[in-house]
């Protein structure tokens, strides 16, 4: 399924069954990101929400790494304006994490898009000083975000 918002065209894929992955909210969701950071690259953006298993798989391919994970992030290449990249999700590991930590699932995989969105247009995590400043974006939007309801849901 794609749409365009805000001259960008969103690729969305759901294989998660419990997750409610509303089109609109997502939109406005990325919409909001755009006019908040106002990336220069306006391509294609894929957002997958995969099964725990695919994404490890994922993980091992791409990184080394065969254990879960909430997100890898896939960037489009430096010489293609027609790619902004691909985000693939772990519902699996939002909701994991909001029962341990007593949170709201819904919320933590938001976290995980934005996540991914920053990394995107270069924002990174590896080290102490730029994972803080991460996070501190990753704050910033969840609390504006509440306000335009761009929250992925949970099917009860």
């Amino acid at each position: 399924m794609a749409q365009n918002t805000s001259n960008r065209v969103l690729h969305l894929f759901n294989e998660f069954r419990h997750l409610r992955a509303s089109k609109k909210s997502l939109f406005s969701l990325i919409s909001f990101l755009d006019a908040h950071y106002h990336p220069l690259n306006r391509g294609a953006l894929s957002i997958a929400f995969l099964k725990s298993g695919h994404l490890a798989r994922m993980h091992g391919e791409f990184c080394g790494d065969p254990t879960p994970t909430d997100i890898i992030t896939f960037p489009a290449a430096k010489n293609d304006p027609e790619s902004f990249g691909e985000l693939c999700i772990s519902p699996q590991a939002a909701l994991d994490y909001a029962k341990k930590h007593h949170g709201n699932p819904s919320e933590e995989l938001t976290r995980y898009v934005i996540h991914g969105y920053l990394h995107l247009i270069g924002y990174d995590d590896l080290c102490p000083k730029d994972r803080a400043q991460m996070r501190r974006q990753e704050r910033v939007c969840l609390k504006l975000a509440k306000k335009i309801k761009g929250s992925p849901s949970f099917r009860k």
